[in-house]
């Protein structure tokens, strides 16, 4: 019987999901589509043993993320040596990037140690298994707005996440 192990819970913004291995997330599905759809994804990878009670920090976490609470996510290790050494460097860099703060492709690919592979970088963020525990919505483009974003929902998911860091910020300083 495999390790691995899924839940799927309830948060303000609706139904999450996290998929991995006791103290490593693979997969974590952002709350903004229904519960069979969750799962799917989540199953997509193999395997996995549904247990309600699976990693119940990182769920706390989540909850009280989309309730506006500035979280850093990056105690939660991740389960990513399936990636390629360059993504990797990526995703350390990008798991830097503070709550409500954001940076460029271009910026990223600096702070990974590779300059000028914002289009590569973007090609990571694209794939990002993990977004929140990632921040990939923190990264946006040189030109401007929000850019693009994988997840459901696409950019005006992108756009909602942004604007509740940049409430939970603005509540710290007051």
């Amino acid at each position: 019987m495999s390790d691995v192990q899924y839940v799927i819970f309830e948060t303000r913004w609706g139904p999450a999901g996290i998929r991995g291995r006791v103290g490593r997330v693979q997969r974590f599905c952002l709350p903004n589509q229904d519960t069979d759809a969750l799962e799917r994804d989540l199953l997509e990878r193999g395997p996995a043993r549904l247990n309600p009670t699976f990693m119940p920090d990182l769920q706390r976490a989540v909850r009280a993320y989309v309730q506006g609470e500035a979280v850093d996510f990056r105690p939660f290790a991740l389960d990513i040596e399936a990636l390629s050494p360059f993504s990797r460097k990526v995703v350390d860099a990008c798991r830097s990037v503070p709550y409500g703060q954001t940076l460029t492709y271009g910026g990223l690919a600096l702070r990974a140690g590779c300059p000028g592979a914002a289009r590569a970088v973007g090609s990571v963020m694209r794939r990002n298994p993990v977004p929140l525990l990632v921040p990939c919505h923190r990264i946006l483009p040189s030109s401007g707005g929000v850019g693009g974003f994988s997840g459901p929902g696409g950019p005006r998911l992108k756009q909602r996440l942004l604007d509740l860091e940049r409430a939970g910020v603005a509540k710290l300083r007051s």
